[in-house]
């Protein structure tokens, strides 16, 4: 194989990646080719060629009323056979639990992805109408919402600039209009020592997070807590932001005495 071919075939790969994160990201609503062109500065050709491999093989599938494009079962096929040592939602989930009992509010844990975090679990409390952001398997670009603040806030600075800039161009999807709107939501929150998100994704819904560090003590994760911005006090968020404190430093010391592959 020449150097050409094996640089194009890395280069469809990447594409290919890149639209199927796309996808994700769009959820049950699906997304559109233009769309797709437009998030991925791919040709529109490009993508439309592309997509119809992707059918073919089924890692997506199409609607033909709407022309959106939703990810395929072979996604769920192949998703069976990751090894279980791989399933950390199980790791949490005792944490997140007592964590929803704590609190009585939804609780959202979501893992980084490249640029992205994706949200592993959620789990709702029967007190109050549930505030859902988004769904379990839903991708968002790092520098949004709680979670996506909190990966960013431990980061060295310039690093973490870097990546809202990356990212500033698909903000508006989420509600969250700048760059600078961003960045300085991250400056606030490395002073407060938590991620505060207040009406930036859905009016009426904010959150508080904190990272979930590695044996490494590296962020790979976060925890966040969704409330009713009227019941978000001060009082309330240092409330919230003591219980996932705890709740974090149960999970950390199973990861480090655990063994948790993470």
């Amino acid at each position: 194989m020449t150097a050409d071919k094996q640089v194009a075939g890395t280069q469809s790969i990447r594409r290919a990646s890149t639209i199927l994160q796309e996808v994700a990201a769009a959820g049950q609503n699906g997304v559109r080719l233009v769309d797709l062109a437009q998030r991925t500065h791919l040709e529109r050709a490009t993508v439309h060629r592309m997509l119809r491999a992707l059918l073919l093989e089924r890692w997506l599938q199409d609607d033909d009323v709407t022309k959106r494009y939703v990810l395929g079962p072979l996604i769920f096929e192949l998703g069976l056979c990751i090894p279980a040592r791989s399933d950390f939602r199980s790791i949490f989930q005792p944490a997140l639990r007592q964590l929803v009992r704590e609190s009585q509010e939804t609780v959202y844990l979501n893992v980084r992805s490249g640029l992205d975090f994706v949200c592993m679990a959620r789990e709702d409390s029967a007190a109050h109408t549930r505030a859902m952001l988004h769904d379990v398997g839903g991708r968002r670009p790092l520098g949004i919402g709680a979670s996506g603040i909190a990966l960013l806030m431990e980061m060295d600075l310039k690093e973490a600039e870097l990546i809202v800039k990356k990212n500033s161009q698909r903000f508006h999807h989420y509600g969250l209009a700048t760059y600078e709107q961003a960045l300085k939501t991250v400056h606030q929150s490395r002073q407060l020592r938590y991620a505060l998100s207040c009406d930036l994704d859905i009016i009426g819904l904010s959150a508080v997070g904190l990272p979930i560090h590695n044996a490494a003590g590296q962020p790979f994760a976060a925890i966040s807590i969704v409330v009713r911005t009227p019941r978000l006090t001060d009082k309330r968020c240092d409330e919230l932001v003591a219980m996932m404190r705890r709740a974090i430093d149960r999970i950390e010391r199973k990861i480090i005495w655990g063994n948790a592959v993470v």
